[in-house]
């Protein structure tokens, strides 16, 4: 059966399809958003299991997702956290410490997607991109130690890699820093970002 033509006016039960599937696409998505939370990201993701608790055929999992992987990539997809205003212009202009001290504090909000990542690389997916914005910000790398804001002497890349590891792991391990050291999460946000703010002043020129 052919699909409609966009110029087609699309007919009362193919809304109510696509009304279906995004209901049960949305109910995927959640079941495997509350099996990770339940299990941990190490236990992985089970499709039986997920559309079991998704009260879904489990033919649907496959037919609307394809694997597992790709039911990793569509939660992650809708976290959404790059989309962020201090990844584009504005944003991008600050010099390198600032910059980097801004995208610390976005980093925190984005435990889910880092998670989520994490579950893909440890899967041993090999199309994960941890710096899917790289070329831009190479522009801005170059930016930095042309204005002085990032010592001429250091590999700017690897400055900017190193710094947004050092984001990741911390909005992963937060909440078991912050247990293990009995500092409030909150406030544990603050002093780190006065440590990030004060390590990242040092990479530039004095």
């Amino acid at each position: 059966m052919s699909e409609p033509s966009p110029s087609e006016p699309v007919s009362a039960p193919d809304r109510r399809r696509n009304r279906d599937r995004q209901g049960t696409e949305r109910r995927m998505l959640d079941a495997a958003r509350r099996l990770l939370e339940r299990d941990g990201v190490l236990a992985g993701l089970n499709l039986r299991e997920v559309a079991d608790e998704a009260q879904a055929n489990r033919g649907q999992v496959y037919q609307y997702f394809g694997s597992r992987r790709e039911l990793l990539r569509a939660a992650i997809a809708e976290e959404r956290w790059e989309e962020s205003p201090v990844f584009f212009q504005g944003d991008r202009e600050l010099p390198f410490a600032e910059r980097r001290a801004r995208v610390f504090a976005e980093t925190i909000n984005a435990e889910d997607a880092l998670r989520l990542t994490t579950l893909l690389m440890l899967d041993g997916d090999e199309d994960v991109r941890l710096f899917p914005k790289l070329e831009r910000s190479r522009v801005d790398l170059q930016r930095d130690q042309g204005e002085g804001h990032l010592s001429s002497d250091v590999d700017p890349v690897v400055a900017h890699a190193m710094t947004a590891v050092m984001n990741f792991g911390y909005a992963i391990f937060r909440s078991q820093v912050s247990k293990e050291i009995g500092i409030p999460a909150d406030r544990l946000d603050e002093l780190a970002k006065d440590v990030v703010v004060r390590m990242l002043s040092g990479l530039a020129d004095s």
